[in-house]
């Protein structure tokens, strides 16, 4: 009950039906294929429609620039290990 008053007080009002509406439709799917594929995409189309137009935008921002350190950090990893190679085959 503890927990279910954090979440009310960290939500909105009128979002707190819509998230125990997502977890109910995630708990308890569909029984037949295709209806199982339609209930999913409606909770997915509810989920996407709880961010406004904004909100996903800084959210993919970050994601972007998340990605972009961490392939920069391999690829100059592997360029350091490279030259860190060349310099004891050298010696």
């Amino acid at each position: 009950m503890r927990i279910l008053r954090q979440i009310k007080a960290a939500l909105p009002s009128g979002k707190l039906a819509v998230v125990a509406v997502l977890f109910m439709a995630l708990v308890f799917g569909a029984f037949k294929f295709w209806d199982w594929i339609k209930y999913r995409v409606g909770v997915i189309t509810v989920a996407m429609a709880m961010l406004s137009l904004n909100e996903w935008a800084v959210l993919t921002g970050i994601f972007c620039t998340v990605g972009t350190f961490f392939v920069n950090w391999y690829y100059e990893h592997k360029k350091y290990l490279r030259s860190t190679a060349r310099d004891i085959n050298c010696e």
